[in-house]
């Protein structure tokens, strides 16, 4: 009852943001037939929009389609964040009008007219329209999010120089995938796409950072044939994320928790992947070693999940020359990875999604997550110890992605040092 309640105290809101929006309606459409018709597709849309919202919070998310799940969530994010553009120039506008009626009654106590006549307090027709125009660029923008940005994978080549590397190791590559969240992808040509691109680019092995799913194992099967896939020469390497471990969706009990779980881990499995459990691997070049250590996650906030522990996740490797580490929250490095007893080189995270929105090119390098998480995407080093943050291969929340396309990183060691 009392989340019906707050769906309903919600739904209100929304519904006195929809009369209040309505006014532009009113101003720019002046002819009976167009406005009769405006009315009807206005209140039509923000009809559907309310059964959207009641639909998505009372029927449970695994049965919802992931096309039509991510169709409901577009279309209320993008109708209503759209109507705040147009709400900012309403709200404008009747702070002008009630200056302007200030200002008449001020005349008329001083018995004096205003202009000879009264003032206009009919709403303004460049404000509704500027409104209007404001609203399309945020609509133009998520819309693009959806139907192109999600998939529009970026395959990003660096270089990392590692001090002392062997030379049986020199130009080793790595591929780097993270946050997959299978329960939102929704197009299959466009995972295809993302999956043959990574293929394409034949790192000698390819290291997954966690999130394989939303909450449940079962999110995967729709891709399942299209991630297992994924094969290197050296092997692919896999760990859990913080949304693998079924945190955020309700279990009847513990124990179906725990087996979904299980079941997600058996996916790695079937999937050909090694999943690392804080638990390494180590890989011979002849004489030398390369130790791929891999932690459960572990995140610096409070409320992320602190399942990793890299002291058993790093035993064994003290011989190894090279030291990579798998580790999905990148708050993890800086927090316990640098200065640690066994320096790590290089450490593979995710997790941000570089929240999905901001802009990163060779230049310009922005997205409001970054007032939130000090290391959010692309390359950081502290010393010789190095952290690269994927940007995430799906989405999660908003279908879509607006200037933060998904990512797809090649790494290559070197010994050679590199301003990349």
């Amino acid at each position: 009852m009392k989340k019906l309640l707050s769906l309903a105290f919600v739904a209100s809101l929304f519904v006195l943001l929809d009369l209040y929006v309505f006014e532009v309606i009113k101003v720019l459409v002046r002819q009976p037939t167009w406005f009769f018709w405006a009315q009807v597709i206005f209140w039509s849309f923000n009809a559907m929009a309310l059964a959207a919202f009641f639909m998505y919070h009372f029927t449970p998310i695994e049965r919802i389609r992931p096309g039509w799940r991510n169709a409901l969530v577009s279309s209320l994010l993008i109708t209503y964040f759209a109507k705040f553009f147009v709400l900012v120039f309403l709200v404008l506008d009747d702070v002008r009008r009630l200056f302007t009626w200030g200002g008449d009654q001020v005349m008329a106590l001083m018995d004096q007219e205003v202009n000879g006549k009264a003032s206009d307090m009919t709403r303004s027709n460049l404000l509704a329209k500027a409104g209007v125009v404001a609203a399309a660029i945020p609509v133009g923008a998520m819309t693009y999010g959806v139907a192109v940005g999600a998939h529009d994978y970026r395959l990003v080549r660096k270089k990392i120089h590692i001090p002392g590397l062997p030379k049986s190791m020199e130009g080793l590559t790595i591929g780097q995938i993270s946050d997959i969240h299978a329960g939102s992808l929704y197009s299959r040509k466009g995972v295809r796409k993302g999956v043959n691109r990574l293929l394409e680019a034949a790192p000698d092995m390819i290291c997954f950072t966690g999130d394989l799913v939303n909450n449940r194992a079962e999110e995967i099967e729709h891709t399942f044939d299209i991630f297992e896939q994924i094969k290197a020469p050296l092997g692919v390497y896999s760990i859990l994320g913080n949304h693998d471990y079924g945190d955020y969706a309700r279990w009847p009990s513990a124990a179906a928790k725990q087996a979904n779980l299980s079941l997600l881990k058996q996916t790695h499995e079937w999937l050909g992947w090694d999943l690392l459990l804080n638990e390494n691997r180590m890989v011979q070049f002849g004489e030398h070693t390369l130790a791929i250590a891999g932690v459960e996650n572990w995140g610096a906030s409070s409320r992320m999940p602190k399942h990793g522990q890299l002291d058993t996740a790093l035993a064994g490797t003290d011989t190894a020359d090279v030291r990579l580490l798998l580790s999905h929250d990148p708050s993890h490095w800086s927090a316990q990875v640098v200065d640690h007893k066994l320096p790590v080189d290089l450490t593979l995270s995710g997790h941000t999604h570089g929240m999905q929105f901001g802009v990163h090119t060779k230049r310009v390098k922005w997205s409001p997550v970054q007032y939130h998480i000090k290391h959010w995407a692309g390359l950081y080093h502290a010393d010789d110890q190095y952290l690269y943050v994927n940007r995430g291969f799906g989405f999660h929340g908003f279908p879509g992605r607006i200037g933060m396309p998904p990512e797809i990183t090649i790494l290559t060691l070197t010994g050679t040092p590199t301003d990349a």
